[in-house]
C-alpha cells in the first residue's frame, strides 16, 4: 500500500506545469546569467573555490594547504565545468591553473554561471511543486516568478560559490521533511 502511495506522488510531481515551470525560470536565468558572467571579472574567491573543488574530485583536499570555509561537496559541484574543461583540454584533473592562456577564465566564469543555471532548476521545481500543494496553482507560479526576478538569487547564480546550491539544498530538505 505504502508503496503504490508513493509511486503517485512521484508520479504526480512531473507533470506539464512543472516542466513549464523549470522552462520558464531557464529561459529567464540561463541568459541573465551569461550576460552577468560576460560583463563582470571574477570576485576574490573564484581561484579558492574551484581548487577546492577540483582538490574534491581527485581526493587531494588533504594534501593541499586549503582552510575549510565551506563544504567541499558544494565546492565540487560548481567545479564541475572546470573538470570538465581540463579534461576537454587534455589537462590533469587537478589541474588548478587558470590564468595560464588567454581568456581562460572569463570562459571558466561563464561556464560556472551556465552550470549554477542548471544547479538553480531543482530549486524552482521543488518551490513550484510545494506551492502548488500548499496554495494551488497561481500561488506556484506566482512563487516561480518572484524567485527568478529576486535580486540576491540573479547576483549570487553566476558566481562560483555555493551559495545557490546550499540554498537549494536547504529547500530540498525542508520539502522531504515536511513531506
Amino acid at each position: 500500500m505504502e508503496s503504490v502511495k508513493s509511486q503517485r506522488f512521484f508520479a504526480g510531481l512531473i507533470d506539464r506545469q512543472i516542466i513549464l515551470a523549470v522552462l520558464f525560470a531557464a529561459l529567464i536565468v540561463a541568459p541573465r546569467s551569461f550576460m552577468i558572467a560576460r560583463a563582470h571579472s571574477e570576485t576574490y574567491d573564484v581561484p579558492y573555490h574551484l581548487i577546492r573543488g577540483l582538490a574534491y574530485f581527485t581526493r587531494t583536499i588533504s594534501k593541499k594547504d586549503l582552510s575549510c570555509n565551506d563544504p567541499p561537496l558544494g565546492e565540487a559541484l560548481i567545479a564541475t565545468p572546470l573538470l570538465v574543461s581540463n579534461l576537454l583540454e587534455g589537462r590533469s584533473a587537478d589541474d588548478d591553473r587558470l590564468y595560464d592562456v588567454p581568456r581562460r577564465a572569463e570562459a571558466i566564469a561563464v561556464r560556472i554561471a551556465l552550470w549554477n543555471t542548471v544547479l538553480f532548476l531543482p530549486l524552482v521545481a521543488t518551490v513550484f511543486v510545494w506551492l502548488r500543494q500548499l496554495y494551488g496553482v497561481g500561488s506556484a507560479w506566482l512563487a516561480v516568478t518572484l524567485l527568478i526576478i529576486e535580486p540576491n538569487f540573479a547576483t549570487h547564480i553566476p558566481l562560483a560559490t555555493i551559495d545557490v546550491v546550499g540554498v537549494t539544498g536547504i529547500v530540498i530538505a525542508c520539502f522531504c521533511i515536511w513531506r
